[in-house]
This record gives structure tokens, sequence and C-alpha cells, in this order.
């Protein structure tokens, strides 16, 4: 039986490792690392998530701010969720990354001066979909916290 413990931090900045999973005895105990909370200034933000397997590969965490964007990412036979961008504008979070290492959207918090998306890179046994998170215009800056999942103990056993 997995069991999953899913933190909630309140402060800002770098965080000691906290564990996320531990399944038994003989099964990798994973940590996050890094900016795994939004800071203790910013608000939740609601935003809307679209999921495709169906655009073009990105690098890195890419922000859009027309339609023609968007379209240009997308294969000419996938459908394109709608989006307003008179309000909003769109940060993809390409899940591809390393072999067994993927990218996931974790919260987004407002600031006066920024939005903060938190992104978590972690370990993932089937090769899930990219992220089109739909984000408001203002404030303008967007700023990416990002936290890691790392291995700490029985590293040499396959993920469940």
């Amino acid at each position: 039986m997995k069991k999953w413990l899913f933190l909630v931090l309140a402060a800002c900045g770098p965080r000691s490792a906290e564990v996320v999973q531990q399944d038994g005895p003989r099964t990798p105990r994973l940590v996050l690392e890094g900016q795994c909370a939004p800071s203790t200034v910013s608000t939740p933000v609601t935003v809307t998530t679209h999921t495709s397997s169906c655009i073009r590969s990105l690098n890195e965490p890419t922000l859009l701010d027309t339609a023609f964007d968007l379209d240009g990412l997308f294969h000419a036979t996938c459908d394109k969720p709608a989006i307003d961008f008179r309000v909003n504008r769109v940060l993809v979070v390409p899940a591809r990354g390393a072999s067994q290492w993927f990218v996931f959207q974790g919260f987004v918090g407002e600031r006066s001066d920024a939005l903060e998306v938190g992104l978590v890179i972690r370990p993932q046994g089937s090769l899930p979909p990219d992220s089109l998170v739909v984000l408001p215009r203002t404030p303008g800056a967007v700023e990416l916290r990002w936290c890691r999942t790392v291995c700490v103990e029985n590293c040499d056993v396959a993920l469940p």
C-alpha cells in the first residue's frame, strides 16, 4: 500500500529535506528539497490547467502571450484549449525531460509584484502529459520556484 505525505509549507526559501514517500524497508525513500512552498507574502491563486500529449516538445517551461504562440505548439490534428489571451497567458510546463524525471505544477501564488509558480521535479513510471497552466496577465512577472525529489535511501530499488 502506497503512503504519501503531502506537505504544506509556509516558509520562503530552501527547506530542509521533507519525506514524501516511504513504502517500506526496501523501497526508495524520497524527500523534497528546494522551494517547495509559496512565499509567506503570497496568496493562493486558483488556475485552470490543461494537459496534452499532443504538443511539440519544449526543453523548459515557456510563457506564451498570444494565441499564435499557442497554436504553434500543437500538431495539426490536435485539439487546442480555448484561452482568452486578452486577460490570460499560458505557462507551458513540459513534463518530459530526463528519462526518469518529470516536472509537475505544484502551486500558484500571487504577490504584489509577481506570480509564483511552484514546479516539482519527481520520478514517474509512465510518460505524463505536458501541462498548460492558464495564468492571469497581472501581475506581470512570473517567478518559478523549483522543488526536486531526491532519493535518500534504498535508491538501488526500482520505483513503485
